[in-house]
């Protein structure tokens, strides 16, 4: 209750700010402009649109389309005027989602769904496919020849085939979701893996633990036909001898386990050879957090951390219009957009608790588009230094 009331007051202080300003502006000064959205944009523009995972748009979306998906034209209201806009020739709508089924998939409405002309497109699983689409992503590797890419598509087949008998699982007994995304990642890891090993073989082996072994308990691991064990990074021999060192002379910063070195090279390991999102899982209080903390301040590297809970808001993330000492209003950037811009690290502790809306804003910096989308700002940012996501989901 005394936290409602805060906000209350807080909300009713800027708008006492906002009215003085518009009092001393002429209310000219801080008057709000209409930004077109990317729909209105390709009607007018006459260009195609992809509406990517379509079925989670918001009914008021969907109501939209619907005017649009069913008539020639749209109605927009701007400055008290309705404003009527037309469809061009070349102008067209695809729509793309995953299955319903799909674990936190809802049903496009057949309302909406009965407009589209449906196409199902399965992942691909043939031997012959398989192979052509790791040549495409490895060819012009001198260092890779036929016999690797047998084993790359040999391994994915099986690993495939094992997760759909529902024989490899999780640490923590989960099914795994292994997909045509995992192999293309896999694939750029390897790339930049023949740049550090010397062996071409150990660059895949260590390609396919990272984004495929590591992911399964010790049980699943033992009906894969491929035996490996990973190997250490300099970058973690030197950071666990300079930590051993320190021990010696009195000044424990970590507690180094056998466990904990494990973890922390694997950790180094997915940190140097790729730049996507790591997802740390595990009992609370087991050193999720510490973990990239030390790894942090090992390499100089700065960090941000937000602590989720169910009234996280995505404002939080990205940022929202706020008003300085003078009642001007700006966009304050939330802290996801400045970790993008200065190419910090972000802990996102306990991400299983954040609301939908937020998980959906992360969704296409975290694909591979590795793009933040500010609506309110109608502005796209591209991520051009390496940014790692390091979030957290205790049990």
């Amino acid at each position: 209750m005394n936290n409602t009331l805060n906000k209350i007051d807080i909300l009713n202080n800027e708008l006492n700010k906002f009215m003085q300003q518009l009092i001393k502006s002429g209310n000219r000064k801080n008057s709000f402009k209409y930004l077109e959205g990317i729909l209105l944009q390709a009607i007018k523009n006459d260009e195609w649109i992809l509406l990517d995972e379509i079925n989670l748009a918001s009914d008021n979306i969907l109501l939209k389309l619907k005017s649009i998906l069913e008539g020639n034209s749209i109605f927009i209201m701007n400055n008290n005027n309705i404003n009527e806009y037309h469809k061009k020739n070349k102008f067209r709508i695809f729509g793309s989602m995953n299955p319903e089924y799909n674990v936190g998939k809802k049903r496009l409405p057949s309302e909406i769904r009965e407009f589209f002309s449906e196409l199902f497109i399965n992942e691909i699983s043939s031997t012959e496919d398989i192979n052509n689409f790791i040549k495409e992503y490895l060819q012009d590797l001198p260092e890779i020849n036929e016999n690797h890419i047998n084993l790359i598509s040999n391994f994915y087949i099986e690993i495939k085939k094992l997760q759909k008998n529902n024989q490899i699982f999780k640490p923590n007994g989960s099914k795994t979701s292994f997909s045509l995304r995992t192999l293309t990642r896999a694939l750029l890891t390897i790339r930049n893996g023949l740049k550090i090993f010397k062996k071409t073989d150990t660059a895949i082996y260590e390609s396919l633990s990272m984004n495929f072994i590591s992911q399964i308990d010790t049980q699943s691991k033992s009906l894969l036909s491929i035996k490996y064990e990973q190997t250490s990074l300099n970058l973690a021999k030197e950071i666990i001898s300079k930590e051993k060192s320190t021990e010696k002379n009195g000044k424990k910063n970590f507690i180094l386990t056998p466990m904990f070195i494990k973890h922390l090279e694997t950790l180094i390991q997915i940190v140097t050879l790729s730049e996507y999102a790591v997802l740390l899982e595990g009992p609370t209080s087991c050193g999720k957090t510490s973990i990239v903390e030390f790894l942090a301040k090992c390499l100089n590297q700065k960090i941000l951390r937000i602590n989720n809970n169910q009234n996280t808001e995505v404002e939080e993330y990205l940022g929202s219009y706020t008003t300085d000492k003078n009642g001007n209003f700006y966009f304050n950037e939330g802290f996801l957009v400045k970790a993008v811009k200065e190419g910090f690290w972000i802990i996102l502790d306990e991400i299983n608790l954040c609301p939908s809306e937020i998980l959906e804003s992360l969704n296409r910096l975290l694909d591979d588009n590795r793009e933040l989308s500010i609506p309110e700002i109608n502005k796209v940012i591209k991520l051009i230094k390496i940014l790692e996501y390091y979030c957290y989901k205790s049990f």
